[in-house]
């Protein structure tokens, strides 16, 4: 179909499903759309229909996006009047207006690290469990019930959770949504308060957040969910890719229309795609190409991982001209390329800043001197060394299972500095120790400008004995200590409380750290799950190794959802893809980076390595691999080559 101009919302339209979805007035349509396929231009257009010719009130209309990158493209293309965020955001906004629906909690999330707290303290109310292993289990399996809408398997674990909790004034973050929809099916929320409803990547939504979206659509005017079970790569928080799968089913009254056209990718980098979903036994048709470039594909090999870093590093560099989207599956191999490219790279790795202890102690720390009432701040300060920044051995042993928890917040640290809360048993020194040196730095009166230097501060990676993680641990500091400044500078009253309570948040949902409009770095590193909604002309995927990807895998599932991985990864290249792995890496970063370590182990000049083969998630039909040395003697030759975009 030629495209028609004659109304602006069709203007270069010419796919003929993209243009039913359009002008669609079915008022529910389920949309599957691959990647590439123009979903994004067509939610956009189809917005601009219902505002501009149907005079919808842009207030009665809700977008709902998956990330951050695609929130702010819709927000800023769209009437600012329409509400445009993540499920999970306005969630999180309903609880805020709506307190009585947390059910006795606060909105204060507990980060990753700081989860093992609760669990040391509710170990007497529910035993038998096991480990602190176990009981971590267990809290994943009541998240995971929570998300999937289904019975809590541990009720009296649960409990104990839920009880902790409210004492603490906390929240668990996988719970938000769900507390959400039991105060919409309840009544104690307003429902129906969407018309028009437009959900993008619904494949990637838990069962709880699918069940939000229809609470708050008013069943009048249109929902319309889009999305692809190929594209789920969600599992670990317990996404529903059955919702797109099954809504035909669930809505037999639904227009099903499919967006099979890819207009992004190359020819070259289309074909792999395609490879990858057939031998994933997709029950979709390949894609179709609907551009005129055949792209650049290169699939290199390395002697060593270190020889992977410093070619492509070196191919990076001698490219100066051009930007790089670098995409790995762990996060030690990004910031040695950082490290090795030099100025130009920047690395994204929100979700891993507090990884290390002494990142999580000083967050802690800042914490308890910015808001004298946050309880989960104040136990988690206390479990650590009394010297150290690490965890001390079984969190103080039994001394710390005897700190009552009806006291929290600075009435804590006080009492047992004072010795009106007593403290008894192994590791009570360490207790008092750290509860001594919290009371100092209350009584310095600090600015919240001085509690975040002194929290952050940079010496303090020096407790890290190994020299390359203290580099990547002073990035972190520094990170965390920039964004807090500046946050408090956009306050028009600083308050310290609410910057940290900003930065938690953004932590515990993977969102970036910063508002500020930075300048885009010509060198761009982060994980495959953070590329999620994104695209480039140059992509780079590094380390793509059977032992780091799929590496570990649990079961067949979690292996398919490592390959639809791969695929999102792969699809984000328009113009060149360089998909790259090493031969071998040293066995002690494998172990210590979640690896997969097989029975091939040599030693070569007294350093232990491990022999490595090509992910075997990469497709059978890849041709054309070399080794990575000819990629700097002419980038793009070889069988897997073509030309690239042509100007436009």
């Amino acid at each position: 179909m030629s495209e028609d101009n004659s109304v602006p919302w069709l203007s270069g339209i010419t796919d003929d499903n993209a243009r039913r979805l359009i002008e669609s007035d079915s008022p529910i349509i389920r949309v599957v759309a691959g990647p590439g396929s123009g979903k994004t231009t067509c939610l956009e257009r189809r917005i601009q229909r219902l505002i501009k010719k149907d005079r919808v009130d842009p207030k009665k209309v809700f977008v709902g996006t998956f990330t951050r990158a695609i929130t702010k493209e819709l927000r800023d293309k769209l009437d600012p009047q329409i509400k445009v965020s993540t499920i999970h955001s306005l969630a999180f906004e309903l609880l805020r207006e709506y307190p009585a629906a947390c059910q006795g909690m606060q909105l204060r999330f507990l980060l990753q690290y700081e989860e093992d707290v609760l669990l040391y303290d509710i170990k007497d109310a529910v035993p038998n469990v096991g480990s602190i292993h176990d009981y971590r289990k267990e809290l994943k399996n009541l998240q995971a019930s929570r998300s999937k809408r289904e019975e809590v398997p541990n009720a009296r674990f649960g409990e104990a959770v839920r009880r902790w909790l409210r004492r603490h004034r906390a929240m668990l973050i996988g719970e938000t949504v769900y507390l959400c929809v039991v105060g919409l099916e309840s009544k104690d929320i307003q429902s129906k308060l969407y018309d028009y409803v437009v959900i993008d990547e619904y494949q990637d939504l838990t069962a709880a957040e699918q069940e939000l979206v229809q609470y708050i659509w008013s069943e009048t005017g249109a929902l319309t969910v889009m999305g692809d079970d190929d594209q789920s790569i969600y599992g670990f928080r317990f996404n529903h890719p059955g919702g797109i799968q099954e809504f035909h089913t669930s809505w037999p009254q639904c227009e099903d229309l499919t967006l099979a056209n890819n207009y992004r990718c190359g020819e070259c980098i289309l074909h792999i795609s395609n490879l990858m979903m057939a031998e994933a036994n997709s029950a979709k048709q390949p894609m179709v190409l609907k551009n005129n470039y055949a792209g650049k594909l290169n699939a290199v090999h390395w002697d060593t991982l270190d020889d992977e870093i410093a070619g492509l590093a070196k191919h990076i560099r001698d490219h100066a001209q051009e930007s790089f989207l670098v995409l790995v599956p762990r996060r030690f191999i990004g910031y040695r390329l950082a490290e090795a490219i030099g100025a130009d790279a920047s690395t994204a790795f929100t979700e891993e800043i507090l990884e290390h202890p002494v990142a999580q102690e000083s967050f802690a720390t800042a914490s308890l001197l910015a808001d004298p009432e946050d309880f989960v701040a104040a136990r988690t300060y206390l479990s650590y060394h009394g010297t150290k920044h690490e965890y001390a051995s079984r969190r103080n042993a039994d001394a710390y299972s005897k700190i009552p928890t009806d006291v929290g917040g600075h009435d804590l640290i006080y009492g047992i500095a004072n010795g009106k809360i007593s403290v008894s048993g192994h590791g009570k020194s360490h207790i008092k120790g750290r509860a001594a040196k919290a009371v100092e730095l209350f009584q310095r009166s600090l600015t919240a400008d001085e509690i975040i230097d002194i929290s952050f501060k940079e010496e303090l990676a020096e407790s890290e004995s190994n020299e390359e993680k203290r580099r990547w641990l002073i990035d972190d500091l520094q990170e965390l200590r920039s964004t807090a400044h500046e946050l408090l500078d956009l306050q028009d009253h600083p308050d310290l409380s609410k910057v940290m309570a900003t930065l938690r948040h953004r932590i515990a949902t993977r969102v970036p750290l910063r508002d500020s409009e930075l300048a885009e770095p010509r060198v761009k590193i982060m994980t495959l799950h953070s590329a999620k909604g994104l695209e480039a002309d140059n992509i780079i995927i590094s380390g793509v190794a059977d032992e780091i990807l799929p590496g570990i895998v649990t079961d067949q599932e979690d292996y398919e959802e490592k390959r639809r991985l791969l695929y999102v990864a792969v699809t984000r290249a328009r113009d060149s893809l360089i998909i790259s792995w090493p031969r071998r890496i040293q066995l002690n970063d494998l172990a210590t980076n979640a690896g997969r370590r097989n029975g091939n182990i040599v030693t070569y000049n007294g350093v232990r390595w491990v022999r490595t083969t090509r992910s075997a998630l990469l497709p059978q039909g890849l041709r054309g691999v070399t080794e990575g040395h000819r990629l700097f003697l002419k980038v793009g030759s070889g069988p897997g080559a073509g030309s690239s975009r042509p100007d436009s």
